[in-house]
């Protein structure tokens, strides 16, 4: 398991969350393929190795504005592709370039430039095809055989990133628009808009066989169905949703989010009813990772948390995070938890017996301000929490080799 912290890079044993390695390396959400680690900084790509953090290979490039995408593509091999911002004497955004290097050395195999304005975000492939979302509000996508920029879609203010399948394109931008493109040349399928005044869509949809699932800034999550973009069902989570939620199983058996008020919720794909729901410190910073039924997640205090079961082992195959749910009440109503303190004063309005940071604190027994190598607690509430201080502000992933997209 991996994190990526203001301190450097870390690989954390997932049962014991003991640090094996650490590299210092400031950067944004490692990927791990074949054995190696690859991360990004504003200004370097690196490749280390998964099982020592040793430097293999590190590519100096300027302005890199996004995380790398291993992409196997057709004819060409395995490539890193990375985004960088082109930009003139004064600072002003020019376009952007993607460049394609070679997995096994960073060399650069090509570059593709664009007038098209910076690139944010996570990137998506395809074949031969590689998506990102622009600072102005579009979908752009580049074909790697050409050499070129094959198509853009506008989808308003701002899209920070996408996610492809075999068939299409799923992103959300700042104004709340939804929509679904096709793969290879960019016509629209269908566009969705939410409700509501000043809905956004800031993290990445999670697409599954039947259903995109949509994290909102008004604390919603929607589910919309995948051919047409229809809403099937929303699930209020209480406050802001800034991360990608994550959908587990091949055959949908939940979907996890947290939200900016430190709930963590799984979510019955089908009905949209809640699971479980466990409390963390502080806004969740990290999408949900869940491996052999322990869902790995970090927040804002600077801890990263193994949410299990108390039947599970952390790190067992067969580990289960399904945990009977409190019923809850509509966020409209004021006070979410029935505790007599209105969710805007409520530091957890999710969670009946947390009124407030310092009683988060006293539930789990102890300050967020100990020891960076405290060892990993045991919570109380709906579930069985561990946390693990120190861990700083970052990504979480596992130590499990990717595909090339990380959509089916």
């Amino acid at each position: 398991m991996l994190s990526a912290t203001p301190e450097g890079l870390r690989a954390l044993d997932a049962r014991s969350g003991e640090r094996r390695w650490q590299a210092e390396i400031d950067g944004g959400a490692p990927t791990i393929r074949d054995g190696r680690v690859y991360v990004a900084t504003d200004n370097a790509v690196y490749c280390l190795g998964f099982d020592s953090g040793r430097e293999l290979w590190t590519r100096r490039l300027s302005n890199v504005t996004g995380e790398p995408l291993l992409l196997n593509v057709d004819t060409q091999g395995t490539k890193v592709l990375i985004v960088t911002e082109r930009t003139d004497e004064d600072g002003y955004t020019e376009g952007a370039v993607l460049h394609a290097l070679d997995a096994s050395t960073g060399e650069t195999s090509y570059r593709i430039s664009s007038e098209i304005s910076a690139i944010y975000g996570h990137l998506a492939g395809r074949g031969t095809y590689v998506y990102g979302g622009t600072t102005t509000g579009s979908v752009v996508a580049f074909d790697l055989d050409a050499r070129e920029v094959a198509w853009q879609s506008y989808l308003g203010e701002y899209v920070n990133s996408v996610a492809a399948t075999a068939e299409a394109v799923y992103a959300g931008s700042h104004t709340g628009v939804v929509a679904a493109l096709d793969r290879t040349t960019g016509d629209e399928r269908w566009r969705t808009t939410l409700e509501g005044d000043e809905v956004a869509v800031r993290a990445r949809p999670a697409v599954a066989t039947k259903t995109v699932y949509v994290a909102a800034t008004d604390g919603n999550l929607y589910a919309l169905d995948r051919d047409t973009g229809e809403e099937q069902w929303r699930f209020d989570g209480g406050k802001r949703l800034s991360q990608p939620p994550t959908v587990v199983g091949s055959d949908d058996q939940s979907v996890i989010f947290g939200s900016d008020a430190g709930n963590v919720f799984s979510i019955d794909p089908a009905s949209g009813e809640m699971y479980w729901t466990h409390q963390l410190e502080d806004r969740v910073n990290t999408p949900p990772v869940v491996v052999d039924g322990v869902v790995y997640i970090g927040d804002n205090s600077g801890r990263l948390y193994a949410l299990a079961n108390e039947d599970s082992n952390v790190g067992a195959e067969s580990g289960s995070c399904r945990i009977p749910a409190s019923e809850g009440t509509d966020r409209s109503q004021g006070d979410t938890d029935n505790d007599g303190v209105v969710n805007g004063q409520d530091y957890a309005p999710r969670d009946s017996s947390v009124q407030s940071k310092g009683d988060l604190q006293d539930r789990y027994g102890r300050s967020s301000s100990e020891d960076e190598d405290g060892e990993f607690l045991v919570g109380a509430g709906v579930g069985a929490g561990v946390s693990l201080s120190g861990v700083g502000l970052g990504y979480v992933l596992w130590g499990r080799e990717t595909s090339d997209s990380d959509d089916p």
